[in-house]
């Protein structure tokens, strides 16, 4: 669960009353928040840095508020006053409005076709005429870090820019820069140098458009680009084929029997010097279409030589006259480093992107986030209109377009790969401080505009509706509340609802969510939301209705009552345990066909699901060593084993277990223990062979003491082991003392009386 630190003065103040800590505690609790600690921001430094230094009067109090970790509208103290102020009945839900503006007079965004190559969406907005203070501004800082450690994952889902309007111009454009690691850099990209440098390196980007029947590519010189029939263009370089990309034609996807046929051979200087079109579709005759060489190349000599961006448009043998295929070559989409070239937030000199990424591999707080693209071999990058670098997602700012105290207009943007999470961060910002605007609670949009033509106006600011009936909310809640109460406990979290009749005439609200509450997903929700401003402590306690338990549980119940009542200890242990504690501990092999390993451990202690309790049973004696002797435990609980003929592979075993550790500890006392356990049970000891009750047999299982230990076998089916353990298993678990143990299967006897 988070927890947020805010002054406790500044939080009264926007209370508009003061608390003594007990009722700010009660209050927190009638929220479904919690006070975790009081503290002062010098005893925080003092506790970091290990000083004993006295606090002083005049330090300001800080309340530490453990959040709910899906509730990001609490993240700051904007958000928490507003939700408290509503919540005891002081404001109304707040209504958030877009600013009303024309099309063409709204910022726009203008996203590239390669960003979708690592962070594909990008949403903006704008905050106009705000007013910051020293602590206004430094909970807008604070809370742009907090949604990237929770929501942002570190900044892996969605990065956020805020950047002062004032100093950059529209319209944006959202791109990505080329990095080619160690290789020479491009200090002067003229036409001339540039065509110089591509004559002896390739481009590694290609890459469709969309998935209509536009491809775009980059051209891989000193080689050339070859579209082969069957949908696919090829890069080669030295004769090495590096990507693969479907084209597509007239759109729709070209078949092997109708297969097109593009070369594109550039010779060292970058000069395109001849395009042949080659059709082998049924009915053309084989071979060039005879476009190739002539005022094709002479044209695309002419493009190449004029302009670094060009669109180049093909011309097509008789079949295909219909289909439209564009190849747009564009050198500026992926700039080489220097093209990325700012003064980064907080620095006062340029820095290239590859100088960027090494110099932030000494910040403490910068490093942790280099890995999400230093190995990639583009990197994002948004421009103005000036070509003023904005921001370098999801790395730092630019220091040109920082805010400071002065700033009035606030121009918001979130990179991501998953543009949900990017809407609800973006909101979250926008909402929690345009409380601070001219205008309080608008918000400027931004148009932002994909090269395939779709364009969406962010932020989505209106409200979710959800149908609840009362019924579900009552019966979750477990109180029977009226209509009118429902509504108005509703209000105190921030949720409108209105009420109307069904077609079978039950009551069903229609909940209006705004945009602050993200973490209102069902139903459900709504009625967790009314239990809260109900209160806990308000709705009565009940006994629920009686359930037959399960025979199982019910019988290994019975079980723990009957070892209990012989001076055993009950103890509960980890149902996952290491892989070298399941077996080589236990001194047996892994025969795979028993274990459910699992996939990605979060540590060595926890990588199997136990296939015996004796694992755990023996760590409990390992850690209880020094109590006093005997030491005598059981545990009645479930093994998991591999399974072919359950539908998830592997199936629950219900196993009981008993030690007895202790200097006079021999088989004698665990064998008087099993036959107290088969008499409590109704079984009796017969005869090796009969199938009447239960016989022993001699064993040899690698966790027992060779000659002292037994099998026991139930109706002729063997269903568990007892003896003396080990003396190398005893070390193993650093235990010094003798020990006796028996596990078996009780499901078993249940199973039986079934049949």
């Amino acid at each position: 669960m988070p927890t947020i630190s805010v002054g406790r003065d500044r939080l009264f103040e926007a209370l508009g009353r003061t608390y003594s800590q007990e009722e700010f505690e009660d209050l927190c609790f009638k929220f479904g928040i919690e006070l975790d600690d009081v503290t002062t921001e010098k005893a925080i430094i003092r506790k970091e840095k290990h000083l004993e230094e006295d606090s002083t009067e005049d330090e300001e109090v800080i309340y530490k508020i453990e959040v709910a970790a899906n509730r990001y509208d609490l993240l700051c103290l904007e958000g928490l006053a507003q939700a408290l102020r509503i919540f005891v009945g002081i404001d109304p839900i707040p209504t958030y409005a877009l600013r009303s503006i024309r099309s063409e007079s709204m910022l726009k965004m203008h996203v590239k076709p390669e960003t979708s190559l690592i962070r594909p969406y990008v949403v903006c907005a704008v905050l106009r005429g705000i007013t910051f203070d020293e602590a206004r501004y430094n909970s807008f800082i604070d809370l742009q870090d907090r949604l990237h450690q929770n929501i942002c994952r570190r900044r892996t889902l969605v990065a956020i820019g805020t950047h002062d309007l004032d100093t950059i111009y529209g319209p944006f454009t959202y791109e990505y820069g080329m990095y080619q690691g160690p290789r020479r850099r491009l200090e002067d990209p003229s036409p001339t140098t540039r065509r110089n440098e591509l004559g002896h390196r390739q481009l590694d980007i290609v890459w469709e458009l969309n998935e209509e029947a536009v491809v775009k590519a980059l051209m891989a010189v000193g080689g050339g680009v070859l579209s082969r029939g069957g949908g696919e263009v090829e890069v080669i370089v030295g004769g090495v084929v590096e990507v693969f990309v479907g084209v597509e034609v007239g759109g729709k996807r070209r078949s092997s029997s109708s297969r097109l046929c593009l070369w594109i051979w550039c010779l060292g200087g970058g000069i395109c010097s001849g395009l042949r079109f080659w059709c082998g579709a049924s009915g053309c005759r084989s071979g060039p279409c005879g476009v190739g060489s002539g005022s094709v190349a002479r044209e695309a000599r002419a493009l190449l030589s004029s302009s670094s961006r060009m669109l180049l448009l093909l011309p097509f043998c008789p079949c295909v006259l219909s289909a439209v295929l564009w190849f747009v070559l564009i050198w500026d989409y992926a700039l080489p480093p220097s093209g990325i070239n700012f003064v980064p937030l907080k620095q006062v000199k340029n820095f290239r992107a590859d100088e960027l990424m090494e110099f932030y591999k000494s910040d403490l707080k910068l490093k942790k986030f280099l890995h999400i693209i230093e190995n990639s071999s583009v990197y994002p990058v948004l421009y103005d209109c000036n070509r003023t670098v904005l921001s370098l997602p999801p790395i730092i700012n630019g220091a040109h377009s920082a805010i400071t105290l002065e700033t009035k207009n606030v121009f918001i943007e979130c990179t991501a790969t998953d543009l949900t999470k990017a809407n609800v961060v973006l909101n979250t910002m926008v909402t929690m401080f345009s409380t601070y605007c001219e205008r309080k609670f608008e918000v400027e949009p931004v148009e932002v505009i994909y090269s395939d033509g779709r364009s969406y106006v962010y932020p989505d600011i209106s409200l979710y509706h959800m149908e609840v009936p009362l019924s579900y909310i009552t019966d979750i809640v477990g109180v029977p509340l009226e209509e009118n109460e429902v509504a108005s406990l509703l209000n105190k979290m921030q949720l409108h609802a209105v009420k109307s009749l069904s077609e079978d005439k039950k009551c069903t609200f229609t909940v209006s969510v705004p945009p602050t509450r993200s973490d209102i997903l069902h139903p459900c929700d709504v009625a967790e939301d009314v239990a809260i401003a109900y209160g806990y402590n308000e709705i009565p306690k009940r006994i629920p209705a009686s359930l037959n338990p399960l025979p199982l549980n019910q019988f290994s119940d019975l079980i723990r009552s009957e070892i209990a009542m012989c001076g055993f200890t009950e103890v509960l242990t980890w149902v996952l345990c290491s892989y070298k504690e399941d077996f080589a501990m236990l001194n047996r092999r892994d025969d795979k066909s028993t274990a459910v390993i699992i996939g990605n451990p979060r540590s060595s202690d926890f990588e199997v699901v136990r296939t015996s309790l004796m694992p755990g049973m023996l760590k409990t004696i390992g850690h209880n060593k020094d109590h006093p002797k005997p030491i005598k435990i059981f545990e009645v609980g479930d093994i998991v084993l591999l399974d072919e003929t359950k539908d998830v592979g592997a199936a629950n075993r219900r196993q009981l277990a008993a030690l007895y550790c202790g200097a006079t500890s021999g088989f004698e006392l665990i064998h008087g223990l099993v036959d107290r356990v088969m008499e409590a049970i109704g079984c009796q000891f017969v005869q090796s062979g009969d199938n009447a009750g239960y016989y022993l047999e001699r064993a040899d299982e690698p966790e027992f003491l060779p000659g002292r230990q037994a099998s026991i076998l139930y109706k002729g089916k063997r269903i568990g082991a007892f003896g003396i353990v080990h003396p190398e298993v005893l070390n193993n678990f650093d235990i010094p003392d003798a020990c006796s143990f028996v596990e078996l299967n009780i499901e078993s006897f249940l199973q039986s009386q079934v049949s």
